[in-house]
């Protein structure tokens, strides 16, 4: 199996996203517990949102390298997809950060 190939990292992928989606889940239930306590601190929320989107992130990509069957150039114009979506997220949350410190809220 050729190493640049998307099915010789197929193993890895699993990995990756075993990983993600439990490190995803436990910081997903930690926020959901303490809700009240995260809601209440200034720049909190936006925090755990970008850590939520972050954790998600290598899952979405090992989604995108194990589906099967797709051509070289396709699983390449899904994982610019997902750089673009999660890149424009982040930055519209640090965008908001930045305005609301700038207005006084500190969310």
């Amino acid at each position: 199996m050729y190493p640049l190939e998307a099915e010789a990292w197929s193993d890895f992928a699993v990995g990756v996203a075993g990983a993600g989606a439990a490190l995803t889940g436990l910081l997903f239930v930690a926020v959901s517990i303490n809700l009240e306590r995260v809601l209440a601190l200034p720049g909190i929320p936006g925090r755990a949102a970008q850590a939520l989107i972050l954790l998600a992130t290598p899952v979405f990509a090992a989604i995108a390298v194990m589906t099967p069957g797709q051509p070289t150039w396709g699983l390449g114009v899904e994982l610019v997809v997902l750089a673009v979506v999660v890149g424009s997220a982040l930055l519209v949350g640090r965008r908001h950060r930045a305005a609301s410190s700038h207005s006084g809220r500190g969310c």
